[in-house]
């Protein structure tokens, strides 16, 4: 018999769309563990390299020339450990990729970005969803929570978007933000960010995944 494995939610979000907030509401409803920012940390931990890289690089593509990640950093920043290898965005990337892989494999949790839906592509039972908002609800959440002018938000949001959608693009086989790239398509200036988390306890219940 097969072993089951745990259910993995993964949320793609537009900038200020509100996904966080989505993952949130799923991770406590479930008492399981989210994960964004937190990845980061633990990919450094388990990889020796600090932490202050895989932000540099976190969901953008490898724009360094000849693939070189060293550029302004000192070894002494990129290395928190005595290993000295030259790094590229492709090595970075796949070194998220096996941490996110052995987070999935651990028990069920809520993975925000990172293309985890792609990276867990094989395991079952996965649940991909990407959140998106309508512009003025964006830039209306960016402004406040930044607290910035809304003509700031309207830029932060254009390049933080950009770069999700190229660094998406580019490792994996699919689009940023496409509906056939995920399994739910979300938009929460429709039904707000826990009517949101709704739709996806729903869409759970319905496929009859349960947690282990």
């Amino acid at each position: 018999m097969k072993e089951v494995q745990p259910l993995i939610i993964t949320i793609g979000r537009q900038f200020g769309s509100g996904g966080r907030g989505v993952a949130k509401i799923l991770a406590e409803h479930y008492g399981i563990p989210l994960y964004d920012k937190e990845l980061i940390n633990r990919v450094s931990c388990e990889t020796g390299i600090s932490n202050d890289v895989f932000k540099q690089c976190d969901e953008c593509t490898n724009n360094y020339p000849n693939g070189s990640l060293l550029g302004g950093w000192s070894l002494s920043t990129l290395f928190s450990t005595t290993n000295r290898e030259m790094l590229s965005g492709d090595s970075l990337f796949a070194m998220q990729s096996e941490t996110i892989k052995r987070i999935a494999s651990e028990g069920p949790c809520v993975i925000v970005g990172r293309i985890a839906d792609y990276v867990l592509r094989q395991h079952q039972p996965l649940v991909s969803v990407f959140i998106t908002s309508d512009d003025d609800d964006r830039i209306r959440r960016v402004a406040e929570y930044e607290q910035i002018a809304p003509a700031q938000a309207k830029q932060l949001i254009k390049k933080a978007d950009k770069l999700r959608a190229s660094y998406y693009n580019f490792y994996s086989e699919k689009e940023w933000g496409s509906a056939p790239s995920y399994h739910l398509c979300i938009n929460t200036s429709k039904v707000g960010i826990e009517g949101a988390a709704k739709l996806i306890m729903q869409y759970i219940e319905q496929c009859g995944y349960t947690q282990q």
